[in-house]
């Protein structure tokens, strides 16, 4: 009976043993990190990508090359030509202005007139109206007759201006010591006589005497008497230490 059950009980610890062992062989052990210790594939594993070195390289784009609307795409022709060099000018100087002459100094209005227009314009600068006489004496001596059938002139109240190219050296004067108005220009005399006479009314220094019958006009100055005849634009200057005929 003892055999029996033993054997009985060896089938199903039998049973039992086949059961753990078939159970071991699908299930592979682990290490203690959890890595399975059983055999590994050794079939090699495949990525995902292929190798660099499998792949063909792809070709970089080509950069596109920004061009201006200025700039020409053509290219420029380079040409044989050689520039021919330049010869420099050297600057010329500035042309300089011919020197003009000194401006004249203003006229002494006190100094004697020794041309007809000095003497016209000195007569209008005084801008007074003459005073109609056709005779005068001024305070220094000088005797004018402006209008009359004798002659017009004036004369010094006595010595006169030496000149020997006109009075000579051999006669009564050799000094001009009157002025007359004649048929030509102005004539310088070395007189002995006199045109005087009394009653000539006396013009202050720096006023103008003027006839209405003939025009002489006559400015009296204190260095002498200036005269013009605008009828025959001639005139002069006649004073103690000089004298001066001049026309237009």
């Amino acid at each position: 009976m003892m055999r029996r059950r033993l054997a009985a009980l060896a089938v199903p610890i039998c049973v039992l043993a086949l059961s753990l062992s078939a159970c071991g062989d699908d299930d592979e052990p682990t290490d203690a990190s959890g890595t399975p210790t059983g055999e590994t594939s050794t079939a090699p594993t495949t990525e995902s990508t292929e190798a660099t070195d499998a792949t063909e390289p792809t070709a970089p784009s080509e950069p596109t090359e920004s061009v201006s609307e200025s700039e020409s795409t053509e290219p420029t022709e380079a040409t044989d030509e050689t520039p021919e060099p330049t010869t420099a000018v050297p600057p010329s100087d500035p042309p300089t202005a011919p020197p003009s002459d000194p401006p004249a100094p203003p006229a002494d209005p006190d100094a004697p007139a020794t041309t007809y227009a000095e003497a016209e314009q000195r007569l209008d600068d005084l801008g007074q109206e003459p005073v109609d006489l056709d005779r005068f004496e001024t305070p220094t001596g000088i005797y004018c007759l402006l209008s009359s059938d004798f002659l017009t002139g004036c004369e010094l109240a006595g010595g006169g201006v030496p000149d020997p190219a006109v009075c000579g050296n051999d006669g009564p004067s050799q000094n001009v010591g009157r002025i007359e108005f004649g048929g030509g220009d102005p004539e310088p005399v070395c007189n002995s006589d006199t045109i005087r006479e009394p009653g000539a009314k006396r013009l202050p220094l720096d006023s103008v005497a003027r006839s209405s019958t003939s025009g002489i006009t006559c400015l009296a100055q204190r260095v002498g008497v200036t005269c013009i005849d605008p009828g025959r634009t001639q005139g002069f200057f006649l004073g103690p230490d000089e004298y001066h005929v001049f026309s237009a």
